[in-house]
C-alpha cells in the first residue's frame, strides 16, 4: 500500500472511528454501570452477564473497545466466561453477509 493511497483512506477511517464511538458511547451511556452523576462507565463491578449483554448491542463496536480501549485483555474477558469474545464478532459479520436479500460485499466490488 502507497502512502497516497493511505492517504486517501484517512478520511473515511477518521468517519467510521467517530460513528463507532457515538454507538459505543450511546450504548454504554444506557447501561446499567453507567454513573451518570460522575459521569463514567464502573467495569469493575460488570458481571458476564452484564459484559454479553453489552456485546451483544453492537459487537462490531463493543468487542474492539473492551479488547483495546478498556484495556480487558482476552484473558480477562475469558475468565469472565467470553472466552471466545473474538468469535461473536465475526459471526455477526457473517450473518449480515449471508441475510436473505442482501448484497455480499465482494458483490459490489
Amino acid at each position: 500500500m502507497s502512502y497516497n493511497s493511505l492517504e486517501g483512506d484517512i478520511p473515511e477511517l477518521y468517519g467510521e472511528l467517530d460513528e463507532m464511538t457515538r454507538r459505543i458511547a450511546e450504548i454504554l451511556t444506557d447501561s446499567s454501570l453507567y454513573n451518570a452523576g460522575a459521569q463514567d462507565v464502573d467495569f469493575g463491578k460488570a458481571t458476564s452477564e452484564d459484559l454479553v449483554e453489552l456485546i451483544g448491542k453492537d459487537p462490531e463496536a463493543i468487542v474492539p473497545f473492551f479488547v483495546m480501549i478498556t484495556r480487558l485483555s482476552h484473558r480477562e474477558l475469558k475468565r469472565r466466561g467470553l472466552g471466545r469474545v473474538y468469535l461473536l464478532r465475526r459471526v455477526r459479520d457473517r450473518e449480515a453477509i449471508c441475510r436473505p436479500g442482501k448484497e455480499s460485499p465482494s458483490a459490489s466490488a
